[in-house]
């Protein structure tokens, strides 16, 4: 019951709204390759923690890969060359193959609060472990 009322709000937003994305984790790659690029152009913490939070993105196209079966690193790989060719519309399907993704799609305001909210959260938790480090606990 609780994934029906997720998927009738979701598409309600969706059509309140009018902005989507594509699913398949099409969007997490592309927006980790592009905070790759550019974290090509910073120094030191700030270009690890872009990093890192490139990384991040990439768990949502690799969780897709393991829920449909496939091997994680193998489908990563893969579509991350996909979209660097310039394929910026692929992601995982439902069979775990890299393909268009053409049918599934994401309220780009659910996205951005997921975002806001993992983003909001780790800095809270930097801030807590430099506390704890200051203190020499």
């Amino acid at each position: 019951m609780r994934g029906l009322y997720d998927a009738l709000r979701s598409t309600s937003l969706a059509m309140k709204t009018g902005n989507i994305v594509r699913g398949g984790g099409s969007f997490h790659m592309g927006a980790s390759l592009a905070v790759k690029e550019a974290a090509e152009g910073q120094a030191g913490r700030e270009r690890l923690a872009m990093e890192a939070f490139a990384r991040a993105l990439e768990n949502i196209p690799s969780t897709l890969a393991q829920n449909a079966g496939v091997d994680r690193l193998d489908t990563l790989l893969a579509l991350r060359a996909a979209h660097r060719n310039g394929d910026v519309d692929s992601g995982v399907d439902a069979t775990g193959e890299i393909s268009i993704i053409e049918s599934t799609w994401l309220p780009s305001a659910t996205l951005h609060h997921a975002l806001e909210s993992a983003t909001e959260t780790t800095c809270g938790l930097l801030r807590v472990d430099q506390v704890i480090s200051a203190r020499g606990d």
